[in-house]
């Protein structure tokens, strides 16, 4: 069971952990701890970078396809530039998103004509989106809850940006990097 204690400047998270006899906790503070004592010390006012917004790590004018392409357009356009999630427009608008996979499911059906079947037809209605400056915490944990393997950054009723799981790696090294290292 561990428990905190406010030592004037100090907060102190205790548990059992450290093998020396006592620590002294400043002179002016006079207060000891017990054996086998854990200490973590927060000095208050410490300044903390703030959690970056989405729009930093994003992958900025994604590309995109219309509803009415087809699937054969589709899987060819993602194939040649590598990419497996594409925001799918109607008059400029998002109205969906259609990936590899869904792409390949279709593909399986043996009645498919993918030079005639529409992306209409096999997209994801309603995919997740957030705005560019929704903080980089709450979109990675959305989209692990969700299970989601992107998401669309909408800014004024346009897409501006995709947020992939390369993106979130990308950003997790980079953080790791920068705000971790010793």
């Amino acid at each position: 069971m561990t428990n905190w204690q406010s030592l004037g400047f100090l907060c102190v998270k205790m548990s059992h952990k450290i093998s020396s006899k006592s620590i002294e906790m400043g002179k002016n503070l006079g207060k000891k701890l017990a054996v086998g004592t854990e200490l973590n010390l927060f000095i208050q006012g410490e300044s903390m970078k703030a959690v970056p917004v989405i729009q930093k790590y994003m992958t900025h004018v994604p590309k995109s396809i219309g509803f009415d392409q087809t699937i054969a357009q589709a899987n060819d356009f993602m194939k040649k530039l590598k990419l497996r999630h594409l925001p799918v427009l109607k008059g400029g608008k998002l109205v969906g998103l259609i990936s590899d996979r869904d792409i390949n499911l279709v593909l399986q059906f043996k009645d498919v004509n993918p030079e005639t079947l529409t992306v209409e037809e096999a997209y994801t209605p309603d995919p997740y989106f957030t705005a560019p400056t929704t903080p980089l915490n709450e979109v990675v944990m959305h989209m692990a809850e969700k299970k989601y393997g992107c998401a669309i950054v909408v800014d004024n009723d346009k897409v501006v940006g995709i947020f992939t799981e390369i993106d979130a790696y990308k950003a997790l090294a980079e953080l790791l990097e920068t705000r971790l290292k010793h």
